[in-house]
């Protein structure tokens, strides 16, 4: 069997300045929710490709075919995927699959896979990371300052803080009923502190106004 050279690459597209370039890695990767991200694969100088396909397998282990690049350069996508994939390809040596909307879904890793005649079979494989995206709390609590303290709260996207505490959608959820919880905290502190007041003033007789009404007499 012939040694190929598989090159892998996932490009993560989005709105930040810092990444409008976008980001070439071979190996594990994140994109940030919301937005898109592109998988790359090539396997050039070489012939008798017959067929191409991508492969994704999930966070709990099953694989599903995502799409699929005939000889004639038809496209097969699988029912899961449609309209949410697309596959960009001159030739069957050069393939560039776009994914739309990531969310949680598309988190896992991706196989590439080079059916070649008449050696066989050549595959590389890369896994995708979901990122939270911005957010109000994200930017109140994150205005991208890399101090140390700061950067332990921080959630700017493409920071390991996103890493350790931006890993399910629930992040930004649990924030908000952190905040609600604080909130009614204060308020009920607030009502027992004027409880308290009203209650003391009403024992020492301080400043209270005293209204007289008088009823006219017939």
């Amino acid at each position: 069997m012939l040694d190929y050279t598989v090159l892998f690459s996932l490009l993560a597209l989005g709105m930040y300045p810092a990444c409008s370039g976008g980001i070439v890695f071979e190996g594990d990767l994140s994109a940030t929710l919301g937005l898109s991200a592109s998988l790359s694969c090539s396997l050039p100088g070489v012939g008798g490709i017959k067929q191409v396909t991508w492969q994704h397998r999930d966070p709990a282990g099953s694989v599903h075919a995502v799409i699929t690049l005939s000889e004639s350069l038809e496209q097969l996508v699988g029912e899961q995927y449609a309209g949410k994939v697309q596959l960009a390809a001159d030739s069957l040596n050069a393939t560039t699959l776009l994914i739309r909307n990531i969310t949680f879904a598309e988190e896992g890793c991706y196989t590439c896979k080079f059916y070649v005649y008449p050696s066989g079979t050549v595959r590389e494989t890369s896994c995708l990371m979901c990122l939270c995206p911005y957010t109000m709390p994200v930017l109140l609590l994150c205005m991208c300052s890399y101090t140390v303290p700061v950067l332990l709260l921080c959630l700017c996207p493409y920071t390991m803080p996103v890493l350790l505490l931006c890993m399910c959608s629930y992040t930004v959820l649990l924030f908000y009923i952190f905040l609600i919880v604080i909130i009614f905290i204060v308020l009920i502190c607030i009502y027992l502190y004027f409880t308290v007041l009203l209650l003391n003033m009403v024992k020492h007789r301080s400043v209270w106004p005293v209204i007289i009404v008088t009823v006219p007499y017939t």
